[in-house]
This record gives structure tokens, C-alpha cells and sequence, in this order.
């Protein structure tokens, strides 16, 4: 029992690092993207419409009506995030509430160098 116990725990060892180096993708310039940054790596590299046209082959048009698209989806998600987060306020208490909005501002800190 012993040597099967030991053999567990050797084999979660060393397979800890392959599961960690799971998580780690590269960006399209090889810079390496840890799994909370993913959003970070296409900054800057033109639009989600643009670089789904130069993979596809898309046209003018329909490389805009794929941004029109993208548009959209943006606003509803961006309306579903305000009710989703209207709907939990209104099941907090007062402490709650206090601690949800600053937790929202400590999030609005850290996520401003993707501005």
C-alpha cells in the first residue's frame, strides 16, 4: 500500500510541471501568454475582423460584416455583464456590496495596461 501511495504522489510530482507548461500558449509573435494574459497577446495586431479575414481568405465585405458581427456580440455581452452583475447586487447585503465594488475597482487597476 505503502508503494502504491509513494507511486502516486511521485507520479503528480512530476507530472505537475507538463500540466503547468499546459497552461502557457504563445502569442503570434512567440511571446509567451500565461492563461490569465491570452487576452493581452493580440493587442494592438489590428482587429479580431482583420486577422480572421487574413486567415480565411475573407473579402472586403465580408470582413465587415464579420466586424459587424463582432460589434454586436460586444454590446450584448457588454449588457448581459451590466444585468448579470444588477441581478447579484441584489442579492448582497450592504457589507457585500462594499466588498463587490472594490473588488471591481482593484479589477479596473489591474486590467488598465490592456486599455
Amino acid at each position: 500500500m505503502k508503494k502504491l501511495l509513494s507511486a502516486f504522489v511521485l507520479s503528480l510530482f512530476l507530472t505537475s510541471p507538463v500540466i503547468a507548461a499546459e497552461s502557457i500558449e504563445k502569442g503570434p509573435d512567440g511571446e509567451i501568454c500565461e492563461e490569465k494574459e491570452k487576452k493581452c497577446c493580440n493587442k494592438n495586431k489590428g482587429s479580431k475582423a482583420e486577422r480572421l479575414g487574413e486567415k480565411l481568405g475573407l473579402s472586403e465585405e465580408q470582413k465587415m460584416q464579420v466586424e459587424t458581427i463582432f460589434k454586436e456580440q460586444k454590446e450584448k455581452r457588454k449588457a448581459l455583464k451590466t444585468e448579470t452583475q444588477n441581478l447579484i447586487q441584489g442579492v448582497l447585503n450592504e457589507e457585500q456590496k462594499s466588498k463587490w465594488q472594490e473588488m471591481h475597482l482593484n479589477k479596473e487597476k489591474r486590467c488598465e495596461h490592456k486599455k
